[in-house]
């Protein structure tokens, strides 16, 4: 039987990536008894990431930009798309969640966000790129490590790669007001000044155990500004491999973020340790827990304590995700209520990831 699915990608980042997960789930589900015709229709952005990603379940793929039709718009409801493809069974996020659920019951593992909705349990990479891609992204890993090896006279030196991210640069779509939006931004940023001293305290103390740190700074914003304040605080606390830029863009190249973890997977594989990444509540800690298996990165969430309404909660999630024991993820908070101290989250960070690789 020929089945024609028209799947939405919503257009922000972090809950595009999550949604897919479920999108990909039922298309394989349907694919094992139908032939599928695929529509997807996102922004261009997500064009590589989905096609390679649902690829392999169907018998012909074809990727609609939503810029041609809605123009500077970030929002799309169903009815406006029905209306321009009046063919096709529509999947949104929630929709294929909401049918896995009905066709596998308490077999199709969820969690929940602060507001009780269902999500699949993120279980080891559901986005796929193309191998060029991919490979490109090896030979960088590869120049990088010989280079620091080199550098530091250690040739026979294990090199790992440290990824970081803190910065809510976008502001966020949590809050009422916006005083209100304001202060979740504060609290929803784990600053540079915090973590950039903790990555050099990081470096020093795994090269005494024959570890290189490699930072790579994998923010979103505004590129140029971000790279300049990284650079500078790198210098003032003088880290020994200073963070090293890989040319992505982390606000739009969706392509090569995804590659970038299949190459870091095939990184600490060959290594024989995982690497490191420590990012707050984002598109970058959605994008670790859709591409990353339990081996590859070891990941903290960064985070507060922050008193929050549901509806302006986006932490729970990730915690939920954490406490699933799905992913390498650990939550790190400060150690009093009500607080975003996140000097005490970043020192916290360090003892843990001293602990980690000594052991």
């Amino acid at each position: 039987m020929l089945i024609e699915v028209l799947v939405v990608i919503e257009n922000s980042l972090g809950f595009a990536l999550r949604d897919i997960r479920a999108q990909v789930d039922f298309i394989s589900f349907l694919s094992k008894r139908n032939k599928v015709n695929l529509k997807v229709f996102g922004g261009s952005r997500f064009r590589e990431v989905a096609v390679n990603s649902f690829l392999k379940y169907v018998s012909k793929i074809e990727f609609i930009e939503s810029e041609k039709y809605f123009p500077g718009r970030k929002y799309i409801n169903c009815d406006e798309i029905r209306a321009l493809f009046p063919e096709g069974e529509i999947l949104t996020g929630s929709i294929a969640v909401k049918k896995m659920r009905e066709l596998l019951g308490k077999k199709y593992l969820t969690l929940t966000d602060s507001l009780g909705l269902h999500y699949p349990i993120p279980k080891g990479n559901c986005l796929f790129v193309k191998n060029k891609t991919i490979l490109e992204l090896d030979t960088k890993l590869s120049k990088i490590a010989s280079k620091v090896r080199n550098r530091l006279r250690m040739s026979d030196s294990k090199v790992i790669f440290f990824l970081f991210s803190g910065l809510k640069s976008f502001g966020t779509d949590y809050g009422k007001s916006h005083p209100e939006k304001e202060r979740i931004k504060k609290y929803m940023t784990f600053p540079f000044e915090e973590s950039i001293p903790a990555i050099g305290e990081i470096q020093n103390q795994l090269l005494e155990i024959d570890i290189i740190v490699v930072p790579i700074c994998i923010q979103y914003g505004d590129l140029d500004s971000i790279q300049k304040t990284v650079s500078n605080l790198g210098k003032k606390h003088k880290l020994i491999i200073p963070p090293e830029p890989l040319g992505i863009d982390w606000n739009n190249d969706i392509e090569r973020q995804v590659g970038l973890l299949h190459a870091l997977h095939n990184w600490s594989h060959n290594v024989g340790l995982p690497s490191i990444a420590v990012v707050h509540g984002s598109s970058c800690l959605h994008l670790l827990e859709e591409c990353v298996n339990s081996s590859e990165i070891l990941t903290f969430f960064a985070t507060h304590t922050e008193r929050l309404a549901p509806e302006n909660d986006g932490r729970v999630y990730h915690i939920n995700v954490a406490k699933s024991g799905c992913q390498p993820l650990s939550v790190v908070q400060p150690n009093e209520q009500n607080s975003h101290d996140y000097r005490i989250v970043a020192k916290n960070i360090v003892e843990e990831v001293y602990d980690f690789y000594r052991n």
